[in-house]
């Protein structure tokens, strides 16, 4: 059995960013539901996390490090 990460792959990422585009406009702070209720969670604060993962990952990338595998030696 593969050893499993505790961190989110490439497919787990693409799912988050979909599920934050399907929010709604770029800039609204929260979410409803279908029903109109509204999700108490920092949309602007979500992205930002998804943005940070990506540019650590191009970050790494310019230096040769394996992003998706992780790399122990990157510095």
């Amino acid at each position: 059995m593969a050893e499993e990460k505790d961190i989110l792959g490439p497919n787990e990422l693409k799912s988050c960013q979909e599920w934050l585009d399907s929010w709604g406009p770029s800039g609204s702070p929260t979410w409803n539901d279908e029903t109109g209720v509204s999700i108490p969670v920092t949309k602007t604060q979500f992205q930002k996390l998804l943005n940070t993962v990506e540019h650590w990952k191009q970050r790494a990338a310019k230096h040769g490090c394996d992003t998706e595998n992780g790399d122990p030696d990157c510095g």
